[in-house]
């Protein structure tokens, strides 16, 4: 029998190898910030194109620590999309309004079956096709608030490296012109998620030598950028 570390590598081999094909790494297209006002969450992850949910994030059969970003797009044939659920091992988590569903989850370590229903304004659903997930860990780390308006980000840290598949993002946040609304992270110029209040704790697979960027928008419209991060493993 494999060692647990024997295994790990394995797995993180598989890992490596579905990251290049995956849907969600092509992100959305390069987006100009011009403006405070945000474009709704996106995460790169298209509706399908007929009735149905598509999981973008995490992958089949990975294994990453939660908190962990889910993201899935779902598709009505009878009305529009009103909310998504998200479902754990038949147990309802939690439900977001309207399409997608991008949020990060927390789960207790082991093996979960996840499906996203989306439900119609008609009172409709379809759910997606069952997706495996392991949690390794549950990160309960909290980043400190910068002294001063800004974003302080404390993973990834610029010029460092990771070690695992997936990358943590720490980050937290004083608003410019008032109490901070939303902090969004970006990779490559376009919006991956929306996190509510003045921080971000999740875990997510994003491609080596892409760039993180995590603003923070404040109630009156006023936001401050990080500076960009290039991501890269050991």
């Amino acid at each position: 029998m494999r060692s647990w570390n024997a295994r790990r590598m394995s797995c993180a081999g598989l890992q490596f190898a579905l990251l290049c094909s995956s849907p969600f790494l092509l992100f959305s297209q390069s987006t100009d910030r011009a403006s405070a006002a945000a474009l709704p969450a996106y995460g790169g992850c298209p509706a399908p194109s007929q009735e149905g949910v598509k999981i973008c994030a995490p992958f089949q059969n990975s294994f990453i620590n939660g908190p962990f970003q889910v993201i899935a797009s779902g598709t009505s044939g009878r009305g529009q999309v009103t909310l998504m659920e998200l479902w754990a091992d038949g147990k309802k988590v939690t439900q977001t309004n309207g399409t997608p569903f991008d949020s990060p989850v927390t789960l207790p370590v082991g093996t979960h079956e996840l499906t996203v229903i989306e439900v119609s304004t008609t009172g409709a659903s379809a759910k997606s096709a069952p997706l495996k997930v392991t949690v390794e860990n549950n990160s309960g780390e909290t980043c400190p608030l910068p002294p001063g308006p800004g974003v302080n980000v404390c993973e990834p840290m610029r010029g460092s490296c990771h070690t695992t598949a997936w990358v943590t993002v720490l980050a937290a946040a004083k608003g410019q012109s008032g109490t901070v609304s939303r902090m969004e992270l970006w990779v490559n110029g376009g919006k991956i998620a929306n996190f509510p209040g003045n921080r971000i704790n999740t875990h997510l697979f994003i491609q080596d030598f892409n760039t993180v960027t995590i603003y923070e928008v404040d109630g009156k419209g006023g936001f401050i950028k990080s500076a960009p991060i290039v991501l890269q493993s050991c």
